[in-house]
């Protein structure tokens, strides 16, 4: 099991952002509470390991995903991130919607020579399955194809299915990077 933990610098921020952290008066209380939630699954024979994470890599995936900010989300989050960091090699897969498709269809080569939503999606499901059958472990990252096209502009990248697939895995990167076992590094005041 995996606890998330946001560090002393950004709690203040945090309690704002993160629904049932405002309940905690101060990063001592919630670090307690954190900490003996911890013990008390160790005690049940959970092992249960405490991740920092940075709120801005919570607060990005949580729109990336669709939820909420909440502690529940929270640990989610840092189970995500503990699993890829153990993750050996991982091929990633740009995950996109259908509205998005529609939205950019016919702009962006990554789309081009696909007639409909299902048959891009079918071409990404052969994909994956390839890197599967060659050992990867496959990792489908939500992109915000928004965001993508500015990220293309500013690279002067053409928006192609390769470059989305880049986009991707410089987006996971950046999120898994936003995680740390908590005692590791224990650098932080309370």
């Amino acid at each position: 099991m995996t606890i998330g933990l946001i560090g002393l610098e950004e709690f203040d921020e945090a309690r704002s952002v993160v629904a049932g952290l405002e309940a905690y008066p101060s990063f001592s209380d919630w670090l307690d509470c954190r900490e003996g939630l911890q013990i008390g699954l160790s005690l049940a024979g959970v092992e249960a390991a405490l991740i920092r994470v940075r709120l801005a890599g919570f607060a990005l995936w949580c729109d990336l995903t669709g939820r909420s900010p909440s502690l529940r989300s929270l640990d989610a989050f840092a189970a995500f991130v503990e699993t890829l960091r153990r993750a050996p090699s991982a091929a990633v897969v740009a995950q996109i919607d259908a509205r998005q498709f529609a939205a950019h269809r016919g702009r962006l080569a990554a789309f081009d020579g696909q007639r409909d939503y299902d048959a891009w999606s079918e071409r990404r499901r052969r994909m994956r399955e390839r890197a599967v059958a060659a050992g990867l472990h496959v990792v489908e990252q939500p992109v915000q194809i928004g965001k993508f096209v500015e990220w293309c502009a500013c690279v002067r990248e053409s928006g192609s299915e390769a470059a989305l697939d880049t986009y991707a895995a410089l987006l996971l990167e950046y999120l898994v990077e936003s995680g740390e076992r908590w005692g590791q590094n224990r650098h932080m005041t309370v």
